[in-house]
């Protein structure tokens, strides 16, 4: 019996069947953000952080199956934090995509928003250290009441972004400590 699913990172371009799995309670996903500096040598990071926000959303509306109970989003984000960032990252058009799919779910108890940051090691580090955690609760503080005062950043831009799961009281955000 299949009851928790953790998806990381999304599944471009591929489908997921999971609306038949009436067990699945938890659905686990990750989203990946760098901020600066970001080497500007291909596609625009907006267009790739929009991308995968999209994907997300996609996953959500279209596999979701009516048993779902809990969505739990781990916004990794790697790099310094400024205001040009935090302004492309707000002006993602996927995040109301991203909103939309989740409310539509009936049963939702709760949409729970990890936030896990990193400044200080390499990204590839940051990753492992992310990765390791997959099956345990690190230690973590409850962010929401933060993110409502803007003494967060990027709990700060997921307490704005998603507005219709915050006004239903489902929204919870905690922020990693470790």
């Amino acid at each position: 019996m299949l009851s928790k699913l953790l998806i990381a990172p999304p599944l471009m371009g591929r489908e997921l069947h999971l609306r038949r799995c009436a067990s699945l309670l938890v659905l686990k996903l990750k989203i990946v953000t760098l901020g600066p500096p970001i080497s500007h040598h291909g596609p625009s990071p907006s267009l790739l952080f929009d991308e995968m926000f999209g994907v997300n959303a996609d996953i959500i509306r279209e596999s979701a199956p009516p048993s779902l109970r809990n969505i739990t989003i781990t916004f990794m984000h790697h790099g310094v934090w400024n205001a040009d960032f935090v302004a492309e990252l707000e002006a993602l058009p996927s995040w109301a995509a991203l909103d939309s799919a989740i409310s539509e779910i009936r049963a939702l108890k709760t949409l729970t928003c990890i936030m896990d940051t990193d400044r200080k090691s390499d990204l590839n580090a940051h990753i492992k250290k992310s990765n390791r955690n997959v099956g345990r609760i690190p230690a973590y503080r409850i962010a929401s009441d933060l993110a409502a005062a803007g003494d967060n950043r990027y709990a700060s831009v997921v307490w704005k972004m998603l507005p219709r799961m915050r006004e239903s009281g489902k929204l919870r955000i905690l922020e990693i400590l470790e």
